[in-house]
């Protein structure tokens, strides 16, 4: 090889090497750049336009290729491809030539289809490089570039990294574009939302306009209703009082039972309104649930008898009965579901049964369940059951009668106290059965056993064993052992057997339908044999007492089916002391009450209404009231201004002047303010709200019309004073209170007994209650005394006067009148004074209590 041709190969080989390390070096600078380019991708990310999006790409490709200008072109809709980034600024014209020229040569359409870099020549030395910027599926624009002078071509390994920032770049846009659009899609739905906002607040408050509405047309219907029902109920109780003949008797009767009727139907379509508008509080506090079960037996017994229905209850042994909750509610739904259940049995039985489901420390489940053997109901007929205004047919409903609204508001009722209520019922089994569970607080203390019929041996003597199934359970339940005799003969027997085995029985339980020989046979033969001494009961239904005088002499005491431990109780256990039974429902206290109790005591009746106030006038003037009447509360304020009352009984709605702002003018006179003057609302508004606001007013109680004879006179015992003079009502009550009173004054137990319908199990309970509580109330008035709490001792002394005043101790529900009035204006070292005076006569009437609470104990 000549020397000639080793230099040429030399400088090839230095000419190859000089390009592969410059290219090295451009790999190298490449991969920096696309390594470091984390800063690249946060400036698109940032980018909030096309524009910041194309700079931000643009500095990007200057780093690979120093373009001497460059433009980025987006696709429009119609096809057409528009600058819309371009540097420098003077250069748009000259790019756009360039454009135009590759549009119409056809290379601007070659590098559209080509996902890389196309580089032309155009005029002179120079060239142009087109890249398309596309994602996936769709074409965003162009980048257009003005090569530099001196470099004709570029390597592939910038062209890769150039296309690889395009490529980003155009998925930086249709990001931004689909972000755009979710923006604008959330700018609209937010509109739309905030539309929808106030169509709802709008469409809210129409709701609760319409509610309000609602509420006060019921309201005024109630009163607009009740009124004419006052005088219709009220005018027909005076009526009966009146000689009648039996035809009259009959068509006043009817009368009545209709409004009564339609007193229930009203007070039913407002508790359904109360629970809709949510404005329905239930209350809570401590009950026996054997007395709810007992007024419910006791009131609706009568209604299955008279049909010739056999009615059961059983409560089970383990059932907790000292319970917390909402019991007029409960009362409610017993009342509604019981009755039912007789309405639509026409024979057979109806047995009341409760049992526990489930007990923690705190809380107890009680399933309550209502069995009839009455007409059944369908699976079709048990889904609309529930719904209001709706009977299991037409055909039913014109038969049985009724509005359907009572299974409703049970339903409402059940689920307001966090219960369930059903229905099992099968078509081609006749009956059907209502269940309800009820959860409830219990009450920290328990009922005591009470074995009262320890060692006890009682003989029950009835025609079928199975109608004294309960009789027989509650008398083992207190101890007792039983034998059953089916007739007369048997029976006989038994007792004689008994005594030559000297083991007498303690007393026998007859039912009068005794096959062969009758009840009152059998007590005849019993009582002449003077070898058998023990008590007689008679077991009846509770029904009208006929044909009970003749058994009088023959019977010791009755026992009225259903029967409840109560019952048992009351009936047996001063039987077995020797001493006399009370007849259950007997003691009712207006019955005791004579018009001399009452003669010459002035009362104040104040109605717009003139039949309203000759109801009033009729009633109280047959419990001998001096009544007095005024037609608003502007002549009744003057009444008061200008003579003594004992009390006023007043009207809320009236012209002129409402009851309301009467009573509030009333509380400023003096007549009131020196004896503490009792103003009883007697109105025909009914909701909870209009309770509030009468008591608000000054009021002491409230009376909803239609008014009742016995909650009228039952008031007005409560806030007169016990003694029946009428000279006591001029004398200043607290004044008279202050002096020390015992005894009879203090407590009066006979008088309490008889306001609880002569209940000893119930006064029992009450007394202990207050008790617990009372002596809690006393030490707080002490302690806000001693804090010099005004306010608090007016509240507190409001408070215990109510509590004094609920056993019926005058006296102290006096002093703590007086501790009401004086609690602003009176010096603490004075009301110091005063609380240990009222201490010591609490004192005195605590010892009173107890005595009692001893004596009425049983054994």
């Amino acid at each position: 090889m000549t020397q000639e041709n080793t230099n040429q190969s030399i400088a090839f080989l230095q000419e190859r090497i000089d390009f592969l390390e410059e290219s090295n070096r451009n790999y190298h600078a490449i991969l920096d750049l696309l390594s470091n380019s984390y800063s690249f991708l946060a400036q698109l990310g940032q980018a909030s336009s096309t524009s910041e999006t194309y700079k931000a790409t643009s500095q990007q490709l200057l780093q690979i290729v120093d373009f001497s200008a460059y433009s980025f072109l987006d696709s429009m809709e119609d096809g057409i491809f528009q600058q819309q980034y371009w540097q420098p600024e003077q250069e748009k014209t000259q790019l756009q030539d360039i454009i135009d020229a590759c549009i119409d040569n056809g290379s601007f359409a070659w590098a559209l289809n080509r996902n890389q870099a196309m580089i032309y020549p155009i005029e002179g030395s120079r060239h142009v490089l087109f890249h398309v910027i596309e994602t996936r599926n769709r074409v965003r624009g162009m980048f257009i570039g003005l090569l530099p002078e001196s470099e004709e071509a570029i390597d592939a390994a910038r062209l890769n990294a150039l296309s690889t920032i395009l490529s980003t770049c155009a998925y930086a846009l249709e990001n931004a574009t689909l972000y755009n659009m979710l923006r604008q899609q959330m700018n609209s739905l937010e509109k739309q939302v905030e539309e929808r906002t106030r169509d709802l607040v709008a469409a809210r408050k129409a709701a609760d306009d319409a509610n309000q509405a609602k509420g006060d047309f019921l309201a005024n219907m109630s009163h607009e209703i009740r009124t004419p029902l006052n005088g219709i109920m009220g005018m027909t109780t005076l009526l009966i009082d009146t000689p009648l003949s039996p035809e009259q008797s009959s068509f006043i009767e009817t009368i009545k039972n209709s409004a009564e009727n339609l007193q229930v139907l009203l007070n039913d379509i407002l508790d359904l309104s109360k629970i809709e508008a949510g404005k329905l509080v239930l209350e809570e506090i401590d009950f026996d649930l054997n007395i709810v079960i007992e007024e419910v037996s006791r009131l609706l017994a009568l209604r299955a008898h008279d049909k010739g229905l056999e009615f059961i209850v059983r409560i089970d042994d383990d059932v907790p009965c000292l319970l917390k909750g909402d019991m007029n509610r409960v009362r409610q739904i017993l009342m509604n579901l019981v009755g039912n259940a007789i309405k639509f049995t026409e024979q057979g039985k109806i047995t009341l049964q409760v049992s526990l489901e489930q007990q923690t420390n705190r809380r107890a489940t009680l399933r309550i369940k209502i069995r009839d053997t009455g007409i059944g109901i369908t699976e079709e007929q048990q889904r609309h059951l529930f719904q209001k205004f709706n009977q299991a047919e037409v055909s039913i409903s014109r038969r049985f009668g009724g509005s359907g609204l009572g299974l409703t508001i049970s339903k409402q009722l059940t689920e307001l106290m966090g219960g369930e209520i059903g229905l099992v019922s099968h078509p081609q089994i006749q009956g059907s059965e209502f269940w309800v569970t009820l959860l409830f607080e219990m009450q920290h203390k328990s009922l005591q056993e009470n074995l009262f019929l320890q060692n006890k041996h009682i003989l029950i003597t009835a025609p079928v064993k199975e109608s004294t199934e309960v009789l027989a359970e509650l008398c083992h339940r207190s101890g007792a052992q039983t034998t059953f005799c089916q007739n007369g003969p048997e029976t006989l027997k038994e007792l004689y057997d008994a005594l030559e085995k000297n083991r007498p029985f303690d007393l026998a339980i007859i039912q009068p339908d005794l096959p062969n020989m009758n009840g009152s046979t059998l007590a005849r033969i019993i009582n002449s044999d003077d070898r058998i001494k023990l008590p007689l009961i008679r077991l009846t239904r509770v029904e009208t007492k006929v044909g009970f005088q003749e058994d009088k002499n023959l019977f010791a005491a009755t026992l009225y089916q259903p029967l409840l431990a109560t019952d048992i109780e009351r009936i047996l256990s001063p039987l077995l002391k020797k001493e006399t039974a009370s007849e259950p429902g007997t003691v009712k206290w207006p019955s005791t009450t004579k018009a001399s109790d009452y003669r010459g005591v002035a009362i104040l009746v104040v109605d717009d209404n003139a039949t309203n106030r000759k109801v009033a006038e009729g009633i109280l003037k047959k419990f001998g009231f001096s009544v007095s009447l005024a037609e608003n509360g502007q002549k009744a304020v003057a009444a008061v201004h200008e003579n003594k009352y004992a009390a006023v009984l007043m009207d809320v709605q009236m012209p002129i002047m409402d009851g309301c702002a009467a009573t509030r003018k009333i509380r400023t006179l003096p007549e009131s303010s020196e004896q503490e003057l009792p103003v009883i609302a007697m109105t025909a508004h009914a909701m909870s709200s209009d309770r509030t606001m009468c008591l608000a007013s000054g009021m002491n109680d409230y009376l909803t019309k239609p008014i009742n004879p016995d909650s009228l006179l039952a008031s007005l015992k409560k806030w007169l004073p016990q003694t029946s003079n009428a000279e006591h009502y001029h004398q200043d009550e607290g004044d008279k209170a202050s002096d020390a009173a015992t005894g009879q004054d203090l407590f009066n137990y006979h008088d309490f007994e008889t306001r609880m319908l002569g209940d000893s199990d119930l006064c029992r309970i009450i007394l202990h209650e207050f008790q617990d509580n009372t002596d809690k109330e006393m030490d707080r008035l002490k302690e806000l005394i001693e804090a010099q709490d005004r306010d608090g001792v007016a509240d507190q002394a409001h408070k215990l006067k109510g509590a004094f005043s609920n056993i019926g101790s005058q006296p102290l529900a006096n002093l703590m009148s007086r501790f009401e009035r004086e609690a602003g204006t009176l010096d603490f070292t004075g009301l110091a004074d005063r609380f240990r005076a009222t201490r010591d006569q609490y004192s005195s009437l605590t010892t009173l209590i107890n005595n009692h609470l001893v004596e009425e104990s049983p054994l």
